[in-house]
């Protein structure tokens, strides 16, 4: 389970880098959705993100092994470890 405070890689489905970041809330949009997302602080210009990919925990090896492969390639590789 996620936790504020948390470091994470977050993997969106788009075709950018990486985002690196701490957990600082959670969103539910006002009790409109089900599920919350996590409000992630991004580590390089401090800007907040409400994701809706994938959300794992931070680890340098983690990290290194993502960096090695195309946005598309992390996604699939994210999204096959979750289900």
């Amino acid at each position: 389970m996620l936790k504020i405070g948390q470091r994470v890689i977050v993997r969106s489905n788009e075709d950018e880098p990486l985002l690196i970041g701490k957990i600082v809330g959670f969103d539910d949009f006002g009790g409109k959705s089900a599920s919350s997302f996590p409000i992630v602080e991004h580590e390089g210009d401090g800007t907040h993100y409400v994701v809706m990919g994938i959300v794992r925990l931070w680890s340098k090896e983690t990290e290194e092994f993502l960096q090695q492969f195309t946005p598309q390639e992390q996604w699939d590789l994210l999204k096959e470890e979750g289900q």
